[in-house]
């Protein structure tokens, strides 16, 4: 009977050994890898930052390091419900923490926080959570307010030798202001006020359409380029950009998808002969010699209206006007001597056009400030 009693004993007292060791290897677990994500987040591997993070949070799901770092971590992929859960947890813990008094063993002032005062930790989870509700436009919960899992568990602050902060940036990617998706095959219409500029107009736009085409996926027949010449009297225009049915009608007798529409206001081409007065030293004569260069000044202006359609509906997808002008030193004596299709001229003139299209149509990336808590 006593050698029963006294295995039972034993076997108590091994099982309590072996669930403290267990416990124990779980919270040593959960710290290597809450430092092993932390790390990760300063150096922008957040795939294996939510790897580590997420296999801390299951060993220890009340810790305040993870729940405010993987909050970070799932704001940076884009579940925002499950980052305002972390974060609001994360505050709650310090805030919980603070009135317990519990988190002055872990910082050097630690008597002089005192009951109910705001901690460090507190400071930087609130300010994970102010700065994400104001940017998503969410409403705060209360911290006392258990409103889902994440909020349903009391936890404290670890007990740690130095606890620090760093500022980290997740860089977030925003939909396009302009949507082209579906879009592929494009058309080009040009609409001139003066036909004498007609050549140097389709150059420039032919400068446009090749740089349109190195940046986007659009492929631009060179077939659909026309261009039509407008009238001064509004009345006798055989085209007009608010017309959309024929913007329909255009775009399906060229099997375009969508149309770029240039609109050419004004076009002028300005020269003007001057002399630059410039300067050598002579060795020999042990003096400067000052002589003339002449050169030619060429000023275009471009006055457009840059439109582009849906081919479908004739939806309207972007409409700028641009009031561009470049200046271009020769230095030659005669105006026959200028190029008169100067390809870098053109290419200045359409960047402008062509650069605020490209930059519509790509993704757009916000960058967020956040705190990440780091246990040393």
């Amino acid at each position: 009977m006593l050698l029963n009693l006294t295995c039972f004993m034993q076997m108590i007292l091994l099982i309590m050994v072996i669930s403290i060791t267990g416990c124990t290897n779980m919270h040593s677990m959960s710290a290597s890898d809450s430092r092993y994500g932390t790390r990760c987040i300063t150096i922008n591997l957040w795939h294996d930052a939510k790897f580590h993070l997420e296999k801390a949070i299951k060993n220890d799901p009340n810790n305040i390091f993870v729940c405010n770092n993987l909050g970070i971590v799932y704001e940076y992929f884009g579940d925002n419900e499950t980052a305002k859960c972390l974060y609001e947890k994360a505050v709650r813990i310090a805030i919980e923490d603070a009135a317990t008094g519990s988190s002055t063993k872990s910082t050097k002032n630690t008597k002089t926080q005192g009951r109910g005062k705001s901690s460090p930790l507190h400071q930087s989870c609130y300010q994970n959570l102010k700065a994400f509700i104001e940017e998503t436009g969410q409403t705060e919960t209360a911290p006392g307010t258990k409103t889902n899992n994440c909020l349903s568990t009391q936890g404290t602050v670890p007990a740690s030798k130095k606890i620090s902060s760093k500022r980290v940036e997740i860089q977030k990617k925003l939909p396009p202001i302009l949507n082209i998706d579906g879009i592929d095959n494009v058309g080009i219409l040009v609409l001139l006020t003066d036909e004498k500029s007609e050549e140097i107009v389709k150059r420039i736009v032919q400068a446009f359409k090749e740089k349109i085409q190195e940046e986007t996926s659009f492929c631009i027949n060179e077939e659909i380029l026309q261009t039509i010449p407008l009238s001064k009297d509004k009345k006798d225009k055989p085209l007009s950009l608010q017309n959309h049915e024929a913007i329909i009608d255009l775009c399906a007798d060229s099997n375009a998808q969508g149309l770029f529409a240039f609109e050419i206001m004004e076009f002028n081409d300005n020269r003007t002969k001057m002399l630059t007065t410039k300067s050598r030293y002579s060795e020999e004569e042990r003096r400067y010699i000052y002589y003339d260069i002449s050169s030619i000044i060429r000023k275009v202006i471009l006055k457009v209206r840059l439109c582009f359609f849906e081919a479908k509906t004739g939806s309207l997808l972007w409409d700028k006007k641009y009031d561009i002008s470049k200046v271009k030193e020769y230095p030659v004596e005669d105006e026959e001597k200028i190029p008169l299709y100067d390809i870098e001229l053109f290419e200045n003139l359409c960047h402008e056009l062509s650069s605020n299209f490209i930059s519509a149509a790509k993704p757009q990336y916000k960058y967020s400030k956040r705190q990440a808590l780091i246990e040393r």
